[in-house]
């Protein structure tokens, strides 16, 4: 039974995944915290990637995008990108957590995940 509250603990926790679309040669990888977020276009930049996060980790859709965020910012790091415009936010359902309840009995929860997609940019005049 704990190898089992184990499992579920696991799915509950989730993780983050993403797809980075590379435009342009990638810079210098950077530190995740350096990488700026933007809501609107600064002056002079370029566009190195397209990015997709998609999270279900966390107990509130707050947390599941603040860790779709995070994953957008290691992603753009890796690739040297110094900012990131968020182009799109949503939520999607994916089957379903299974709780085991009491001896053998499960509840079935939805498992809502949060996505954000982003243009990874390098910005030249910051």
């Amino acid at each position: 039974m704990k190898i089992l509250w184990l499992g579920v603990l696991g799915l509950l926790a989730g993780c983050a995944s993403s797809t980075v679309l590379m435009m342009n040669a990638a810079h210098p990888r950077i530190a995740p915290e350096a990488v700026k977020l933007y809501a609107a276009p600064p002056a002079h930049y370029e566009i190195v990637a397209i990015i997709q996060a998609h999270s279900n980790s966390g107990w509130s859709d707050q947390g599941k995008l603040d860790t779709a965020l995070e994953e957008l910012r290691s992603q753009a790091a890796k690739i040297g990108a110094n900012g990131l415009l968020i182009e799109g936010q949503g939520d999607t359902t994916t089957g379903a957590v299974a709780v085991p309840i009491g001896n053998g009995m499960y509840a079935a929860a939805p498992n809502r995940q949060q996505a954000l997609s982003a243009q990874a940019i390098y910005v030249t005049d910051q």
